[in-house]
């Protein structure tokens, strides 16, 4: 008998669940010992570990549609891995990786822009600014909650409120969810489109000045604590 439609998307969700998990646990586990036998020169360890996240995104969509996972996993066992030279560790892979980092946020950036139209972006203006205002109070209570003062300090708590939202995986889940929209239960087909263009440019909004407003707070920060020289990782 055929499957009821929730039941079969539970099976596949399950199934690219354990199809990510599997093939990001082979890549990460080979990764270890591929970058001791490959890897010479922190240039040759990016180009290493960005050739692993393909092969795991590729093992992900082979073995049933779980590639962005499997990446994720296999990022998980680089940065954790052991390591015969013992220069290449989590904060070598931050560095060397920074700037395809940085280069993946501009893609992300330009796939919205192509995306977004002027309309929806006014149209979708005032929900934004509130929106901008509420996250991060809302992120500085749930830090503030979940740091205790005990061992971290009150500039320290604000420093990690502050450095909160990014542009990149926002946008990035924005742009999946609205190709999802139109596969949810209760969302009319004939209505999908409008209301995932409706989406990008209102979480574009909130990006936008969420960014904003970060470059002018964060700067501030630094400054009364000293870390002029600091620069955190893009996340």
């Amino acid at each position: 008998a055929r499957l009821p439609s929730r039941v079969r998307e539970t099976v596949l969700w399950a199934l690219g669940l354990c199809a990510g998990l599997l093939a990001g646990g082979l890549v990460g586990a080979l990764a270890p010992w591929l970058v001791d036998k490959l890897v010479r020169s922190e240039q040759q360890l990016l180009l290493v570990a960005i050739s692993l996240a393909f092969v795991a995104f590729g093992f992900g969509q082979v073995f049933g549609g779980g590639g962005l996972l499997a990446v994720f996993i296999a990022g998980v066992w680089l940065s954790n891995g052991h390591y015969r030279l013992k220069r290449f560790d989590q904060h070598a892979l931050e560095r060397v990786m920074h700037p395809f980092n940085t280069a993946a946020e501009l893609s992300v950036l330009l796939l919205l822009g192509f995306l977004v139209t002027p309309t929806n972006l006014i149209r979708m203006l005032p929900l934004g600014l509130l929106l901008a205002l509420v996250l991060p109070l809302a992120r500085l209570a749930g830090v503030w909650v979940s740091l205790g003062s005990q061992t971290f300090t009150r500039e320290d708590r604000w420093l990690v409120a502050g450095c909160g939202l990014r542009g990149a995986v926002p946008l990035a889940l924005a742009v999946a969810m609205a190709d999802e929209l139109p596969h949810l239960i209760g969302v009319p087909a004939e209505s999908a489109e409008a209301l995932g263009a409706l989406l990008l440019a209102l979480i574009f909004v909130v990006v936008l000045i969420h960014l904003l407003l970060q470059t002018l707070l964060m700067r501030r920060l630094r400054h009364r604590q000293g870390l002029e020289g600091w620069r955190g990782g893009p996340l």
